[in-house]
């Protein structure tokens, strides 16, 4: 766990003041700070999948990572499998030949797979 720094304890007395109106001791500072930060740890801390996806991602080249994220947003946020033409102008290539090399190579990785009718998912 992460420890706090003096400085960050007043400053977090002084957030605590103006919030709240009210004093809190360097004491009483660092017992709430700390229980925050572990809240915050706790609920943002990735998950053992996560990391070993960013993994995956800090391997990529710079065109599978863009692919991959705008398949990832077009599946989640759009609703819909994305065209090889979409996925090459979204990764700023006129080639439709290098965007399906780009999935296929992503489909080799398994970071994705095809159903049938060629519609594209993330495999998690």
């Amino acid at each position: 766990m992460a420890s706090l720094k003096p400085e960050d304890i007043e400053e977090f007395r002084k957030i605590w003041r103006k919030e709240f109106k009210e004093k809190l001791s360097t004491e009483g500072a660092s017992v709430q700070a700390q229980r925050i930060l572990e809240l915050y740890t706790l609920l943002y801390s990735p998950t053992p999948e996560e990391l070993e996806k960013r993994n995956h991602l800090a391997d990529l080249t710079d065109n599978q990572r863009r692919a991959l994220l705008f398949i990832e947003y077009c599946l989640g946020d759009e609703k819909h499998s994305p065209s090889v033409r979409e996925v090459a102008n979204a990764i700023g290539c006129r080639s439709s030949r290098t965007a399906f090399r780009v999935i296929q190579q992503l489909a080799d990785l398994g970071l994705l797979s095809k159903r049938k009718g060629g519609e594209l998912q993330i495999k998690h």
